[in-house]
C-alpha cells in the first residue's frame, strides 16, 4: 500500500512538472529558489509549481490547511491572473484574480447549484453579472459589494418579472412589476414594495 503511494504520488508530481517548461528546484532553501519548479509545504498548506525570486510565481496549485484549493496564475507569491478556487464544501470559483482576490471576470458556482457569471472588484461582485438561483429565479444587472444594486431584471420562476432599479438587493427606485397574468405595477418602488407612481 506505501508503494502505490509513492507511485501515485510520483505520478501526479511528475503531471504537474511536466505542464512546466522549468527544471527542478535544488536544495531545501526556497528562499533561493529561482526560476524553477519545486514544492514547500508552509503552515499546513502545500505548495507545488513554479518559483522566481524564492516566491511562488507563474502556475502552480496551493492546498491550504482548512482543505481549500488555487490552482492557477502566481505573481510574487500571490495568486494573480487565471485560476481555479475550490472551496472544502464544494463551492467553485474559476475567473481573474488580483493579488489574491477575486478580481476582473469570473464564475462562482455555489454547492447548492446557484452560479453568479460575471465581473468582480475587491473579492466581491461589483459591476455587471448574472446570477441564476437552482430553483428557477435569475437576475441580471449591476452589483455592488456583493448585493443588487442599480439597473436590473429580477426573473421569478413563476413567471413574475421587475425591470428597474435596485438598492442593497431590493426594488428601490423607478421600475415595473409584471405578474403572471399580465397585469403590471410601473412607477416608484421604496425597500422592495411599490409605493406608487
Amino acid at each position: 500500500m506505501k508503494k502505490l503511494i509513492i507511485i501515485l504520488f510520483l505520478f501526479s508530481t511528475s503531471i504537474v512538472f511536466a505542464q512546466s517548461k522549468l527544471p527542478m528546484c535544488q536544495g531545501s532553501d526556497d528562499t533561493k529558489y529561482n526560476n524553477c519548479f519545486g514544492e514547500i509545504n508552509f503552515k499546513g498548506n502545500k505548495y507545488l509549481g513554479e518559483f522566481k525570486n524564492g516566491k511562488e510565481h507563474g502556475k502552480g496549485t496551493l492546498t491550504l490547511s482548512d482543505g481549500d484549493k488555487y490552482v492557477g496564475e502566481f505573481k510574487k507569491g500571490i495568486p494573480n491572473g487565471q485560476g481555479t478556487y475550490t472551496t472544502v464544501f464544494g463551492d467553485k470559483y474559476v475567473g481573474d484574480f488580483k493579488d489574491g482576490g477575486k478580481e476582473g471576470k469570473g464564475t462562482y458556482t455555489h454547492r447548492n447549484g446557484n452560479k453568479y457569471v460575471g465581473k468582480w472588484k475587491n473579492d466581491k461582485m461589483n459591476g455587471k453579472g448574472t446570477y441564476t438561483y437552482i430553483k428557477g429565479d435569475k437576475y441580471e444587472g449591476e452589483y455592488k459589494d456583493d448585493k443588487y444594486y442599480g439597473k436590473g431584471i429580477y426573473t421569478f420562476s413563476d413567471g413574475r418579472k421587475y425591470i428597474g432599479e435596485f438598492k442593497e438587493n431590493k426594488f428601490h427606485g423607478k421600475g415595473t412589476f409584471t405578474y403572471a397574468n399580465g397585469k403590471e405595477e410601473k412607477g416608484t418602488f421604496k425597500e422592495g414594495k411599490f409605493v406608487g407612481k
